[in-house]
């Protein structure tokens, strides 16, 4: 009896763990479908890889610092390309292998176990990618594209034996899309209908949603984008205000009952994003600081509504415009630091 009653115990915990599967996958194809890579060099928070190049930096080295003790070093040592070619880590090492410009490879090694990734590109544009551990694949990416290099198809495949299979299809209609399913083992997950009336349609398929786009011009040039997701009878609605010159100023999202879920407002020299809970009050707040050349140089973080549990990071440059340090303190003390150093 209490063997049955411990597994029934852990049903919500696994629901919950494959539900953040699901969410993951779908997530991750998505995300290639925007950016056509799966690269460590698309975007790295702590590298500005373009600027490694033009000044030919091969190696950034970030030393952290914890409560005002020296916690670890980490260092990215950079080919002539401005590509990663090695990540040294106190406890992880990873190397990356390139033919040209295109990753082809990358191994990680934590300790006495190591996994490698093999990549596939065309043009510039991922087509697949293997992942081993212990000699054993237990993930594979495949993406296909039409004539105008828009995704079409993409299959992530994992788990034991790679028994989980998650599709994406896309349907195009003069190069825009009309149409997306996200599919798991041959089950509709989730469905995105882009086909809709400017005030759009309700959608009554558990798990199919209806996405309508459309655009409300004003006199001076400017314009506001509205979006709206119809999904189970429950509304969202995007709005993304525009300058004449297609700058956008403002973002917000609403619910069903038009209550603001959040905000962003941005200026050249800063932004302000809010986010409310579901009685309308403000829940956390997020505002950032740019300097003339729009590189962020302090972030703050609200995280109630009195705003005394407050965490602040900020950022310093070097005359060359690399990054040399940031700091981030949380009621007003310092809890860890970066200091980044550079060779050629």
């Amino acid at each position: 009896m209490k063997i049955v009653l411990s597994f029934l115990a852990l049903i919500p915990t696994l629901c919950l763990a494959q539900k953040s599967d699901d969410n993951n996958a779908q997530f991750y194809l998505n995300r290639i479908r925007y950016y056509h890579t799966d690269d460590v060099n698309r975007e790295n928070p702590d590298v500005d890889l373009k600027l490694m190049k033009e000044l030919g930096i091969k190696s950034v080295t970030l030393k952290r610092n914890y409560k005002g003790k020296s916690s670890y070093n980490k260092t990215f040592h950079l080919n002539d390309l401005g590509r990663i070619t090695q990540i040294i880590h106190p406890k992880v090492t990873v190397e990356y292998t390139y033919v040209n410009d295109s990753l082809i490879s990358s191994t990680r090694v934590i300790g006495k176990k190591s996994s490698l990734t093999n990549f596939e590109y065309q043009n510039g544009k991922i087509t697949g990618k293997e992942y081993f551990e212990k000699e054993r694949l237990t993930s594979r990416l495949v993406v296909k594209y039409n004539e105008d290099e828009s995704v079409n198809f993409s299959l992530l495949q994992k788990g034991r034996k790679l028994r989980n299979s998650y599709s994406m299809y896309y349907t195009y209609q003069d190069s825009k899309l009309e149409n997306q399913r996200f599919m798991k083992n041959a089950k509709i997950l989730k469905e995105l209908d882009y086909k809709c009336k400017p005030e759009g349609e309700e959608v009554q398929a558990k798990n199919k949603s209806n996405v309508c786009k459309y655009v409300e011009e004003n006199n001076d040039g400017s314009y506001i984008e509205y979006l709206r997701r119809m999904e189970n009878n429950s509304t969202l609605l995007y709005k993304y205000y525009y300058t004449k010159d297609s700058v956008n100023y403002r973002s917000e999202c609403f619910d069903e009952d038009e209550k603001m879920k959040w905000s962003n407002e941005i200026k050249p020299d800063s932004s302000v994003f809010i986010a409310y809970d579901k009685k309308g009050v403000v829940d956390h707040t997020i505002k950032t600081r740019y300097d003339d050349q729009h590189r962020m140089v302090e972030r703050e973080y609200s995280y109630d509504v009195k705003g005394k549990r407050i965490g602040k990071r900020n950022y310093a440059y070097n005359d060359n415009g690399t990054m040399s340090n940031t700091q981030y303190y949380f009621k007003g003390k310092l809890i860890h630091a970066k200091d980044y150093e550079y060779a050629n």
